[in-house]
């Protein structure tokens, strides 16, 4: 028998492990070790199936966009005490399949599974099996307005000419863990809804007690194809430029376009992520 979990936003009751005298050494340093451990994020994807965890993975953040994934959990007997989160990053219709060992189990059953994006299930090891500490959706996605400068319909939007620059500001959510994917959130006049345009991005971002220039990236080469996209509302990604991103960074972002035919005008910003669980 499968346990599915197709997507509730309610966490279940999370198991006291740390109080449960019926786990083999719950109350020991070396147990509260594992299930407070600082997480490392481990990323997996078709390819790397069926995937065993180690005890150095904390979150594993399973891409099943080219097939589903099997998460083969290791023998019990010698990791008592583990914990690991495990999520669903993509949305595509695949599945992540959590697969004890051998006869073990995982919540009273064989297997478990997750289905739908950004769906976590956090896992301990006991004595004969997986107990379900936790199950939740940690996917978060946050909107940051910019300051505006004009109107579009009803919505007030910065508006950046053909030839134009502007700098934004926003910060990372202190529960912030991995980043999805960041946006800008645009809408191209006609003169700049076509192929080739040139645009420059780049990005300062830290946090406190650094220079406010620690992490400092920049993409001057790429062009982008705006083409039938005249007063649309458009996803601008700019992920490839925040790649070192922490809880509660402060990031700015410049945008220069180089005589791209037309204005564009932006709405804001949009940060998806997985938080802490």
């Amino acid at each position: 028998m499968a346990m599915t979990f197709p997507g509730s936003n309610t966490p279940a009751q999370a198991s006291n492990v740390g109080n449960d005298s019926s786990v083999p050494g719950a109350n020991s340093a070396e147990a509260l070790n594992f299930l407070y451990q600082k997480q490392t994020v481990t990323d997996k994807a078709f390819g790397d199936s069926p995937y065993t965890p180690s005890l150095g993975d904390g979150l594993i953040r399973v891409d099943t966009s080219g097939g589903g994934v099997t998460i083969a959990l290791p023998a019990v007997a010698g990791v008592i005490g583990m914990r690991i989160e495990i999520c669903k990053s993509d949305s595509s219709v695949n599945i992540v399949t959590i697969d004890p060992s051998g006869s073990e189990t995982i919540g009273g059953d064989l297997t478990a599974t997750i289905s739908h994006t950004g769906d976590c299930l956090t896992i301990v090891a006991h004595s004969t099996g997986w107990i379900i500490s936790q199950v939740l959706d940690t996917f978060r996605a946050v909107f940051f307005s910019i300051e505006p400068d004009a109107n579009l319909g009803d919505h007030r939007v910065q508006n950046i000419t053909g030839s134009g620059s502007h700098r934004f500001e926003f910060q990372i959510p202190a529960d912030f863990l991995a980043l999805e994917k960041l946006i800008l959130i645009l809408s191209p006049t006609a003169g700049a809804a076509g192929s080739g345009k040139d645009i420059d991005i780049s990005s300062d971002y830290a946090t406190f007690g650094e220079a406010f220039n620690f992490h400092s990236e920049s993409d001057t080469t790429s062009v982008y194809d705006f083409t039938g996209e005249t007063d649309q509302i458009v996803e601008f990604d700019i992920t490839g430029i925040f790649t070192s991103i922490g809880p509660r960074d402060i990031c700015g972002i410049f945008v220069d376009h180089k005589t791209i035919g037309g204005s564009i005008r932006y709405f804001g910003i949009e940060l998806e992520y997985m938080a802490q669980g």
